[in-house]
């Protein structure tokens, strides 16, 4: 009876190798209808397939144009903004220089009219001094008399 166990055991072994070739070459099988099924079709349909990369290139040239043109208009839109930006930086610009000029005529003229006061308070003053010293020198000679 042992023995028989051991000899059921080996051709249930055996058996069983039997069965995993025979899964494993079934389930190959299943995998190379497949892939020639595949193979069968895209030959059948390649008329279909060269419709479809042709879209497909199509589309992505438009979209890479689109993208082109996008930059491009955005570029110009910007040189629009950068011409008003530098009229508007020139403008300031040469408002300041306009104001400094005025500001200098104006401090110019206000040191003008400072000096010509100045000018007369001085010629006054020595006109007085000279004055009063005829007069004292008048007085003195009354004095001496």
């Amino acid at each position: 009876e042992v023995c028989g166990r051991v000899v059921r055991r080996m051709m249930m072994r055996g058996l069983a190798m039997c069965f995993d070739q025979w899964h494993a070459n079934a389930t190959e099988g299943i995998r190379q209808k497949g892939v020639c099924s595949r193979v069968l079709q895209r030959m059948t349909q390649k008329g279909l397939v060269l419709a479809f990369e042709t879209w497909h290139e199509h589309a992505s040239e438009q979209r890479r144009q689109e993208a082109v043109c996008s930059r491009i208009i955005v570029r110009m839109m910007k040189a629009g903004m950068v011409m008003a930006f530098e009229t508007w930086r020139f403008n300031v610009a040469e408002g300041r220089r306009q104001r400094d000029v005025c500001t200098r005529v104006v401090n110019r003229m206000m040191q003008r009219t400072v000096a010509m006061a100045l000018e007369t308070w001085h010629q006054h003053t020595t006109e007085f001094r000279r004055q009063r010293e005829v007069c004292a020198r008048v007085v003195n000679r009354m004095m001496m008399r």
